[in-house]
């Protein structure tokens, strides 16, 4: 999935708990959930190619954007973040190439690896896929809207 989904339904769901612990700790659940879904997320095979540069820029972007729409205030006590950063963390782990490969290396790193591999199932295709996230974060948005 792209970072977006994770660490929106993340966020809503650290609302929703209003703690932050479990908010992280349920974040991270639903990212790999939500990894489990047929969803589109890579461009070229996952090969950093420019266009998986600019998928990932633009991700990002909106993913700061949105985040900062729904909670504006950035707090280390605020189960929102929590949650958002629990949705986020295990891409952050497996995927950033600056160490991203230097994790995959240990003992460690290989097993997460292949087990967060593991969950991807085949991308549908890139207007099917982004419609998947597309329904989710709406639904994360209700929830955040009627909380």
């Amino acid at each position: 999935m792209l970072v977006t989904t994770h660490t929106i339904t993340g966020g809503v769901v650290g609302e929703v708990v209003s703690n932050p612990i479990l908010a992280f700790i349920l974040g991270s659940i639903l990212h790999f959930l939500f990894d489990a879904i047929p969803h589109y997320d890579k461009t070229d095979d996952g090969k950093w190619s420019w266009k998986q540069i600019l998928l990932v820029i633009i991700d990002f972007s909106a993913t700061i954007l949105i985040l900062f729409w729904l909670r504006p205030k950035l707090s280390i006590y605020n189960p929102f973040w929590w949650g958002a950063f629990g949705g986020f963390w295990p891409d952050l782990i497996d995927n950033v190439p600056f160490w991203g490969p230097a994790i995959i290396k240990t003992k460690w790193g290989k097993r997460y690896h292949k087990f967060h591999e593991g969950l991807h199932k085949k991308q549908p295709h890139f207007l099917v896929g982004l419609g998947i996230q597309i329904a989710i974060i709406a639904v994360s948005l209700i929830i955040h809207f009627s909380v």
